[in-house]
């Protein structure tokens, strides 16, 4: 089977649409138009599969890359459907609580790297977390840099580290 990738900001064309997909790499945002502004509704993430309408595009949140299949895996829309209410309510928070929620839904994904220590780093860049809360770049970045000084993150190159996760969630839980 083709490889097929999309860059991040590119939107799937419509040759695409009708048919089965799996993603083996990067993240997919399903987009939605809410009071003229367009809102993530859902993720697309590694490994899962799923079936692009006719109609329907995606748009890459980071380098993505995935191969037509000839059917979808029950479980694949499974995990999409319960991350759906998730997403489709997001917009609805401020910044930091958006990055907050975004970061723990991501950390049970194959973004994830769950350390001893229980702390968990997740390959994601500013900007792709930007492009997955719709909020620009500068914003993301003055929040995660107050979440690194508050002790809850550590950042790298392409990743960032949620330093204790049961804090995080117990954190996330009780605002």
């Amino acid at each position: 089977m083709t490889e097929l990738m999309l860059h991040r900001g590119q939107s799937s064309p419509v040759s695409w649409q009708g048919l089965n997909y799996r993603l083996n790499e990067g993240v997919l945002a399903v987009p939605t138009f809410l009071y003229g502004e367009e809102v993530t509704t859902n993720l697309i993430l590694p490994g899962e599969s799923f079936h692009l309408p006719t109609g329907v595009s995606f748009t890459a949140a980071m380098l993505s890359k995935l191969t037509a299949v000839p059917e979808v895996d029950v479980a694949s829309l499974e995990k999409q459907i319960g991350r759906m209410g998730v997403f489709s309510a997001l917009h609805v928070f401020p910044g930091r609580k958006r990055i907050q929620i975004l970061l723990a839904q991501l950390l049970d994904t194959p973004l994830a790297d769950h350390h001893g220590d229980g702390s968990c780093t997740v390959a994601i860049t500013h900007q792709d977390i930007s492009a997955l809360i719709h909020q620009i770049r500068e914003s993301t970045s003055k929040i995660l840099s107050d979440l690194h000084k508050e002790g809850h993150l550590e950042m790298g190159y392409r990743k960032l580290t949620v330093v204790n996760v049961q804090r995080w969630l117990e954190h996330l839980e009780n605002e």
